[in-house]
């Protein structure tokens, strides 16, 4: 909870960035060490508890390959102590509600990196008997209890179990092992997308009013919606609303996000000519809810702090940056794409303002300017002309333009070696740090 805490300020008093990293690493490490000795190895609700903090930590950190790792060690322990059924009906109610949670919040974790790392969940919805969360109860227990982010907790729970129950984490890992140089298995992921997209919409709709963000775009008014961003933050209403909602919201376009970008991936590295025709308009749809998440974190940290003490932000707008830039690469004709150059432009404005107080936007920077030079490249276009408006960038995709220039053809693609890598995980940040990378496993 200390390296969380430490890992979560922007400033610390009498400790520079550098210490105060170094020893957010150093009560991680002893919490590590701590778990692999003694009875702390066990089983128990305290591990489990102990296990949720790290991968908080590591999440927090940017390390999503470590984290997901973890949570296996972790979900098989709490397999072993009976976590995932429902709690005894004699148990206290303060017992039972710890149990449910914990467990949903490792749920979520898992699907959230699953989801990232394109690689198959922990947890299978037919052996969890565990019942979900209430967010009403929790949003009760929050108010008596001052801290409110356990109602959201709630709903990303219940966005996790909507996600496992659509098989959104199988149909990635499908798309993009062996099958996807299938067309026919493409057509068919294409077409089981939607069930995942329907799950997802239908959890923003229970969503209560207050907490969800008017008005709710479909899915073909995603990319313009993104063009015309109107942030409505309720300023009557108190300010953690309005944090909880911008997570929410965030979490919904993330997932979105997540969803359609195998097919990025796979547009990126097929052929034109062997690309089945459901991969386009899944890539458009991919980049405008990609550039709808940069420019709603850009509209967040120019005109207000909603998201103060969270690198949510930086997690959300890493994945929509080199989704954006990929989609832009792998299909430059196509209309979100149109945008990619400025949208990109936001997000590093944005690294910029966040890497004082936090190195995962620092790094994050680093990789995504290397993911615009070569959006840049692909394009032949000017970098400071491309990073201007975007209805002087929209001539760049515009097929007439080429043919008025005497060139039929747009810019050639970069080869696949080229292509930003939709596989990176949020940039590692060990390399920073004194803190032994050789040893055993994290667990």
């Amino acid at each position: 909870m200390i390296a969380l805490g430490l890992v979560g300020t922007s400033r610390v008093l009498g400790l520079g960035p550098r210490e105060q990293r170094d020893l957010a690493w150093a009560f991680f490490v002893r919490c590590r060490d701590a778990l692999r000795q003694g009875s702390a190895a066990a089983a128990s609700l305290e591990a489990l508890q102990a296990h949720a903090l790290m991968a908080l930590f590591l999440l927090q950190e940017g390390d999503c390959s470590a984290v997901y790792h973890m949570l296996g060690i972790a979900i098989r322990k709490a397999h072993m102590i009976g976590l995932h059924r429902a709690p005894a009906a004699d148990a206290p109610p303060a017992e039972r509600a710890t149990r449910g949670r914990l467990w949903w919040l490792l749920a979520s974790l898992d699907v959230a990196c699953a989801l990232q790392l394109g690689a198959p969940p922990a947890i299978h919805l037919a052996m969890v008997a565990c019942p979900l969360p209430d967010p009403a109860e929790d949003l009760a227990l929050a108010r008596w209890a001052g801290v409110p982010a356990s109602a959201c907790q709630a709903h990303l729970a219940h966005l996790a179990a909507a996600l496992q129950a659509a098989g959104a984490c199988e149909l990635a890992v499908e798309l993009l092992g062996a099958h996807a140089s299938s067309a026919t298995a493409v057509d068919a992921c294409a077409g089981r997308l939607q069930r995942a997209l329907d799950r997802l919409r239908q959890w923003r709709a229970e969503l209560p009013p207050a907490l969800r963000r008017e008005p709710d775009p479909d899915a073909e008014a995603e990319a313009e919606h993104a063009r015309d961003l109107d942030l409505d933050l309720d300023l009557e209403r108190p300010a953690w609303v309005a944090h909880q909602r911008v997570l929410l919201d965030l979490a919904y376009h993330g997932a979105h996000v997540l969803l359609l970008r195998p097919f990025v991936n796979h547009a990126a590295t097929a052929s034109a000519a062997a690309l089945p025709p459901s991969v386009a308009p899944h890539v458009d749809g991919a980049a405008g809810v990609a550039l709808h998440v940069i420019r709603l974190v850009h509209t967040l940290c120019s005109d207000s702090d909603p998201l103060y003490g969270s690198t949510v932000a930086v997690h959300a707008l890493w994945v929509a940056a080199v989704t954006l830039a990929s989609a832009a690469v792998a299909l430059p004709l196509c209309v979100a794409a149109s945008d990619a150059c400025a949208g990109l432009a936001q997000a590093l404005e944005v690294f910029q303002w966040l890497a004082p107080s936090c190195p995962l936007a620092a790094h994050a920077h680093g990789a995504v300017q290397a993911a615009a030079d070569r959006v840049y490249a692909a394009l032949g276009s000017d970098v400071a002309a491309a990073a201007a408006a975007s209805d002087e960038l929209a001539s760049l995709w515009d097929p007439t333009t080429f043919s008025a220039a005497g060139d039929a053809s747009p810019p050639p693609p970069l080869p696949a070696s080229a292509h930003p890598n939709l596989d990176l995980a949020f940039p590692s940040m060990g390399d920073s740090f004194s803190w032994p990378l050789d040893d055993p496993p994290l667990f």
